[in-house]
């Protein structure tokens, strides 16, 4: 297999594969970014983050998307980016604090990692609605677990 693409080493490739600025389309409302409505909507979904631990992609992607008329791809690429840097500083503090117990960490940042590549892979192939049914799907999931299982957050 000498020369050959491994299969599963042509997703992480695509993935890690960075467009250079000149590559990229020019977004429409590029000029005209809302910058206020960003700063509001950014504290609001901050607010939400810190009181129930969210990570906030759910409700950045939306707020930049329909408030900001960003691109979706380029909304969640932001969303991301926004993530990380606040995960980083709240995953330090958590571990000064001892919240961290490295056990976890074995099974859960693979699986993270592997559940990031293939979720970016299929969002690629599949309609916006069809994203849209799979997070609500999720949604309604994660209240029916949580309205049945409250007990365990007490």
């Amino acid at each position: 297999m000498t020369g050959a693409v491994r299969p599963f080493a042509r997703p992480l490739r695509d993935a890690l594969r960075v467009v250079p600025p000149a590559a990229r389309p020019a977004p429409a409302s590029e000029a005209g970014s809302p910058l206020g409505g960003a700063v509001v909507g950014g504290s609001i979904i901050g607010l939400l983050k810190g009181l129930f631990g969210v990570g906030g992609g759910f409700l950045i992607v939306p707020v930049m998307s329909r408030v900001g008329r960003v691109p979706r791809d380029r909304a969640v690429g932001s969303s991301l980016f926004a993530i990380l840097v606040a995960s980083v500083v709240a995953a330090l503090r958590h571990w000064t604090l001892g919240n961290v117990d490295g056990s976890d960490l074995l099974a859960l940042v693979p699986g993270g990692l592997f559940g990031s590549f293939v979720g970016a892979r299929a969002a690629r192939s599949m309609s916006p609605a069809s994203i849209r049914r799979v997070f609500l799907a999720m949604m309604a999931a994660s209240t029916i677990y949580l309205i049945l299982f409250r007990s365990a957050y007490k």
